[in-house]
């Protein structure tokens, strides 16, 4: 279930357009992140139906989007909110819209490590779908590969570096065809904790290559 950075500053003061105010972010409590969740879990329910070509994914779409309405009200900088619409715009396979929503999200909460795996597994899941000449053509994996390593730069959680190893590796594997840079990042997941499940993913797909 595709994150910005500006070039280097090559002009002169006076020449720089202004730049907007950065928004802040407003937290939410738990209430709201429990309804997100089951939202959220409607979400990957509602894609699984629409693949399955289950034409009740439609209600449930709709459902979603006025749940997720009816939050938005109450909480219009909360990054989880704008996150949740990605996913749900993603689930009904609208891309533009999905990346319209992580924007946002990305503009409250720019290393908002949930929205970045997020960004990151849906650009590897439209690579996946595409044929090898397309997908390179399409830049998708390197939009995945740049997602991971976000998080990785970002977090001391050594759980979630192998995860993020493990992905990079998936990236190099699945999409690039890359076996050595594939195989050197599933090493590093299973170094880095190798009691996780990350390290445990990464050694059965070592022994398959």
């Amino acid at each position: 279930i595709p994150d910005e950075v500006l070039p280097p500053d090559m002009y002169k003061e006076f020449e720089k357009p202004r730049k907007a105010p950065r928004e802040r972010a407003i937290p939410v409590d738990a209430g709201i992140l429990s309804q997100l969740q089951s939202i959220n879990q409607a979400s990957q329910e509602m894609k699984q139906l629409r693949e399955s070509d289950n034409r009740a994914w439609k209600r449930a779409y709709k459902n979603i989007l006025g749940n997720l309405k009816s939050v938005m009200r109450r909480n219009k900088r909360a990054p989880e909110v704008y996150l949740s619409y990605a996913k749900a715009y993603y689930a009904a396979d609208e891309l533009s819209s999905a990346e319209k929503f992580l924007r946002k999200t990305f503009q409250l909460r720019p290393m908002y490590l949930e929205a970045h795996i997020f960004r990151g597994d849906m650009y590897y899941d439209l690579a996946k779908k595409l044929e090898p000449d397309r997908r390179r053509d399409s830049g998708y994996d390197i939009s995945a590969r740049d997602s991971y390593q976000k998080v990785l730069s970002a977090t001391q959680d050594k759980d979630l570096q192998a995860l993020m190893y493990y992905r990079i590796g998936n990236v190099y594997a699945d999409l690039a065809g890359d076996k050595e840079n594939a195989r050197e990042n599933w090493q590093k997941a299973v170094a880095i904790s190798p009691g996780s499940n990350a390290a445990s993913s990464a050694k059965e797909r070592l022994r398959s290559k």
